[in-house]
């Protein structure tokens, strides 16, 4: 935990080479600020989590035990739950200082004494509320728990004492299980214990399996674009789910356990509906618009004649470009040029450079469906461009 408060505390900045100065300059990297983010909210989480079922659990399945330590308990569950939501206030003010690093507003210290101070009254109101709750107060759900794990303690078979010299033992119910002599269960209650603790050790992994597998779903669906950041065990629990996922497709499509009549499903067919994706995708940002503009470009040229092999480099292709129009030849080479700077440069282009080069490349484009149209089709010589 604490090296998650430190990495937050850290200046969101990383050294990047300028593409049209040549010297070094800091710019603002939040992806390692976002990805200790998220750590430490799984990592609080947990914690808050794990502690109110533990001792709400501990409070219904031993009530022998629990007047005497319900005052310790309540104490140190209030004690948990404080520190952990300080600690998240505290956290999520780090998280935003880098996005106002990032857009330039200057933190002054009045502005985190007012964030603490605030976080403060929200603790003393939950503590306060908190403390008028009474002490036999339940918790939603916790009354199904314990219906359940009622019925399964019923379930369990219960020994009979040994019998004592002298007295006689007290008629045996019908529905009990036979005991041997000597006070321990006989051969049919060990085979019914051992079949009922299997089960609840079933029961136990088949929960589990569900509560890991609705997790790895909500990642999965709430981060689709940046599942390839995630580390540790986020990233175990999104594996986790797509394994089921195709374990549960590949049992569907071999079972056909759930095709229709009438040809609903035809055979080789899988009926898991996948969502259609396109086959080039850029992401967002400046850079995305040029590559994409590029790919276009390049996509029209080809169907002109452009000699293409994907171990060309932008500046052979511009060479075949002016080959295919020498006309144009200052306007491929800007286009070349800014898009060897957005596809290598190590900072995105601005929104200058990508409408300029936007102009360019529908220039080249229209140029070219210009030159289909009128039938001047230029086919270049392969062998002069090796």
């Amino acid at each position: 935990m604490g090296r998650l408060i430190y990495n937050l505390q850290l200046r969101p900045c990383r050294t990047a080479r300028s593409w049209d100065r040549q010297w070094d300059e800091r710019s603002t990297d939040l992806t390692f600020w976002i990805e200790s983010w998220r750590r430490f909210q799984v990592a609080m989480g947990s914690i808050l989590v794990g502690a109110v079922a533990g001792l709400a659990l501990f409070s219904h399945l031993d009530k022998e035990l629990w007047p005497s330590v319900m005052t310790r308990g309540k104490i140190l569950l209030w004690l948990l739950t404080c520190t952990g939501l300080f600690l998240l206030a505290e956290a999520y003010y780090l998280y935003k200082c880098a996005f106002w690093l990032e857009e330039g507003i200057e933190i002054s210290s009045s502005l985190r004494q007012a964030w603490r101070g605030q976080t403060a009254k929200v603790l003393l109101f939950l503590s306060v509320l908190t403390w008028l709750l009474p002490p036999n107060f339940q918790a939603v759900g916790w009354r199904g728990l314990v219906r359940l794990y009622t019925g399964l303690v019923s379930l369990w078979p219960k020994l009979k004492p040994p019998v004592e010299m002298g007295s006689l033992p007290p008629p045996a119910p019908q529905a009990e299980i036979p005991v041997s002599p000597g006070g321990e269960p006989g051969l049919l209650g060990t085979v019914f214990s051992l079949f009922f603790f299997l089960l609840l050790i079933f029961l136990a992994v088949v929960l589990v399996s569900i509560c890991l597998f609705l997790l790895g779903s909500f990642l999965y669906h709430s981060l689709s674009g940046e599942i390839d950041k995630l580390r540790g065990l986020p990233k175990g629990l999104v594996r986790f789910y797509l394994l089921l996922r195709r374990l549960w497709a590949s049992w569907r499509q071999k079972s056909g356990f759930f095709e229709r009549e009438g040809g609903a499903y035809r055979e080789g067919e899988t009926t898991l509906h996948r969502k259609r994706k396109t086959a080039f995708t850029w992401g967002k940002g400046f850079r995305a618009l040029v590559r994409r503009g590029y790919y276009r470009l390049l996509t029209s040229a080809r169907q002109q004649g452009l000699p293409w092999r994907a171990s060309q480099t932008p500046k052979e292709i511009g060479m075949a470009l002016t080959s295919l129009l020498p006309e144009e030849e200052e306007t491929v080479k800007l286009v070349t040029d800014l898009y060897e700077e957005a596809r290598y440069g190590p900072v995105d282009p601005d929104k200058e450079k990508a409408l300029r080069f936007e102009r360019r490349r529908r220039a080249l484009q229209k140029r070219l469906g210009w030159t289909a149209k009128t039938g001047k089709k230029t086919v270049v010589d392969h062998g002069k461009m090796s």
